[in-house]
């Protein structure tokens, strides 16, 4: 007679987003250091393509993170949760429960300051790292995702006739740019897509959510991806 079973799962994907994110940013920094070896068409795309899956990456992780942090705060066996006061964990998961920030109308940065709230901790900051970083940088993904060509104006001989992107304004010198674009390409998506940006994204996503965890005074989920030699974060 065999006895009645069932396996129960509940699978965290943050780890995965993070470390692709990584995975893609060391490809395209390899083909970067070779692009004057390597022919150039090829190199280009190449390059590209792992910044894009990159960038699709780390917004993945940012928003994995908190939907996972909502999902799992109820679990008894969610070890990470215990210094929350038990009735701010009620709060939490009742409020997820009833789809507050569960749904795709709350933007993935409403959902880190929603849970900060409820966990009666300081929210962060807007306008200000990291919050302000991750702001455009979600921005940059959603221009990707959502994608619409336009006209730009990128060299004249009327100055006046240039087109300057909003996403170049708010990004203007935070970043050096994609040693494979050229001088006449637009900033975005041409020049914005480089080793660098990708660099700067990663970190603030790391940097926003370890702050947002050391706020609620729980363990960082990834930090033995951060000590660990093997998963070693340091993109150089």
């Amino acid at each position: 007679m065999i006895d009645n079973y069932e396996i129960t799962l509940k699978t965290n994907f943050s780890f995965n987003h993070i470390q692709a994110a990584v995975l893609f940013a060391r490809n395209a920094l390899q083909v970067e250091k070779n692009k004057d070896n390597d022919n150039y068409i090829v190199a280009r795309i190449q390059y590209e393509s792992y910044i894009t899956g990159a960038l699709l990456c780390t917004v993945g992780f940012l928003e994995a993170t908190i939907n996972e942090l909502f999902s799992n705060i109820k679990d008894e066996n969610y070890k990470n949760a215990k210094s929350l006061k038990p009735k701010k964990r009620e709060l939490i998961n009742s409020m997820w429960e009833l789809g507050i920030p569960r749904t795709a109308k709350y933007s993935i940065l409403d959902k880190y300051q929603i849970a900060l709230t409820l966990a009666d901790k300081n929210l962060f900051k807007k306008g200000v790292s990291p919050y302000q970083d991750i702001y455009l940088l979600i921005q940059v993904r959603n221009a990707i995702t959502h994608y619409e060509p336009e006209w730009v104006t990128t060299d004249s001989e009327f100055p006046e006739k240039i087109t300057e992107q909003a996403l170049q304004k708010k990004l203007k010198n935070k970043f050096s740019l994609n040693p494979f674009a050229n001088s006449a390409d637009p900033f975005f998506p041409d020049k914005c897509l480089s080793y660098d940006f990708i660099k700067w994204g990663i970190n603030s996503s790391i940097n926003l959510t370890n702050l947002f965890f050391e706020e609620l005074d729980l363990d960082y989920p990834i930090s033995w991806l951060l000590n660990n030699e093997i998963y070693n974060l340091d993109l150089e």
